[in-house]
């Protein structure tokens, strides 16, 4: 409109985006099933890493983000209705300071459906799980899966720690 009411002589934005913005930003590619057996198969057998191997099935079989995994209570896992109650995710920040927070959108508070073999996953890890006289609370959540060295609950971080060992 204004070069046409000769207020402008040249429409200064009259060039393709594409020309000027340049998308530096990389792809992800997923495992593919072959991976994802080998890993599994890897960890399962491992003499270290076994202990983890029902927390990376579930990750895998899931879709569940890992600060969601790791935010999960006993109370979570609901083996009547076969589902896991996602509500929300541990986070540990620089300062150490670890925090429950609730999912960046409402859509992140679901149920998840548990297969029996998840199922069975849970079982393990519960079964297996260390008793405490005193249980880690954080923000008023109790009773994590996984806990680490000092009987504090897993993070990300503990996560990605093994996976890239793993891998290498």
């Amino acid at each position: 409109m204004a070069v046409e009411d000769d207020l402008l002589a040249k429409n200064p934005f009259s060039f393709e985006l594409h020309t000027v913005v340049v998308n530096n930003s990389t792809t992800r590619d997923a495992i593919t099933r072959k991976q994802e057996k080998a890993f599994l198969e890897f960890v399962k057998n491992d003499s270290h890493f076994s202990k983890y191997y029902d927390g990376f099935f579930i990750l895998f079989n899931t879709g569940l983000r890992i600060s969601e995994f790791c935010g999960l209570t006993m109370s979570d896992i609901d083996f009547q209705k076969k589902c896991i109650h996602v509500t929300g995710q541990l986070v540990r920040y620089s300062n150490m300071i670890t925090t429950f927070e609730p999912p960046k959108t409402s859509a992140g508070v679901r149920d998840v459906p548990m297969s029996p073999e998840v199922m069975e996953a849970f079982r393990n890890i519960m079964d297996n799980r260390k008793h405490l006289k005193v249980e880690p609370i954080i923000d008023g959540k109790v009773g994590f899966l996984y806990l680490d060295k000092n009987d504090q609950p897993m993070v990300a971080m503990h996560w990605q720690h093994y996976f890239n060992h793993v891998v290498k």
